[in-house]
Parts: C-alpha cells; structure tokens; sequence
C-alpha cells in the first residue's frame, strides 16, 4: 500500500476493534440507505461513504440517551456531538465526504 492508506485502515480498524461484539446490519437511520451496523439499545455506527447529506434523522430508543460522534474518516479525526439525543433525531452533519457517526448509549431515562 502506498500513501496514507495503512494509517486510515488503522484508523478504521481501531473503530471496529472497540466497538461491543455481535453487531448486526441495523436500520437505525429514518428513510436512508446508508450501511449502519449495531448492537440493539447500545451500539450503532453509520457509514456515509461519499454521499454529503448536511443532515440525517436517526431513530433511537426512547428509553435512554446517546452519545453521538462524527467520523472523519478520510482525515482521520472523532468530533463528538455536544448534545444527547434519544428517539427521532436529527443530527447535522459537515459537508464533506466519506464519513461516519456513532452513537453510544450513555444513559438510562
């Protein structure tokens, strides 16, 4: 491999490798097609590969708040979101390519 490819599998893989075991395909993003995985109540994580939504509405359970981080994967960067949502959300994104968010449960209403 040439370039910064190793340093970004790196950087995805380490993603993976710390996320809970057993993630299923999940629907979790409200009218999207985007590739999303998770762990029921707990886990999920959206891929928006070169697609550029400035906004997306992510269906969570009601019954807990979520953490939200936005994935730079092409610069290699974890912003957290400041607010905590639970249900229907919606989160603003950046308006660049090939990114992710995940969601972490953080608490229990």
């Amino acid at each position: 491999m040439k370039g910064e490819s190793p340093e970004r599998i790196k950087f995805l893989r380490k993603i993976i490798e710390t996320a809970p075991p057993c993630l299923k395909l999940s629907i979790c993003l409200v009218g999207c097609l985007f590739a999303a995985i998770g762990k029921e109540k707990e886990y999920y994580l959206a891929y928006f590969n070169d697609s550029q939504p400035g906004s997306t509405i992510i269906n969570l359970p009601e019954d807990s708040f979520y953490s939200i981080e936005i994935i730079d994967t092409w610069n290699m960067t974890i912003t957290p979101v400041e607010k905590k949502f639970s249900g229907y959300s919606l989160i603003e994104l950046p308006s660049k390519t090939i990114y992710s968010i995940k969601n972490c449960e953080t608490e229990i209403k």
